[in-house]
């Protein structure tokens, strides 16, 4: 795990995995620190299944702000096409 430079302590990750139903995968682990960068880095195929299944990228940005969110997952999206999209903070 990542350790925050100037306190020495592991800092908290944001985890983005996406697999396609055409074989695409994509895996992010970063900093929360720098979420809202990360978001930008989502694959736009991926960025329009989760608008599909109701998620405003725009909204999911303002928690990512503060230091609000809990360990876990937040969001965990499986469609009948076969596409998996998981979020979570470790």
């Amino acid at each position: 795990m990542a350790e925050d430079l100037c306190t020495n302590t592991p800092s908290r990750m944001l985890k983005i995995e996406v697999d396609t139903s055409n074989g695409d995968e994509a895996r992010v682990n970063i900093p929360l620190g720098l979420a809202n960068f990360a978001l930008k880095l989502i694959p736009k195929e991926a960025q329009r299944i989760l608008q599909e299944q109701g998620v405003d990228m725009a909204s999911l940005q303002e928690p990512l702000r503060g230091d609000e969110l809990p360990v876990g997952n937040f969001i965990d999206i499986s469609t009948a096409d076969g596409d998996e999209i998981r979020m979570s903070v470790t």
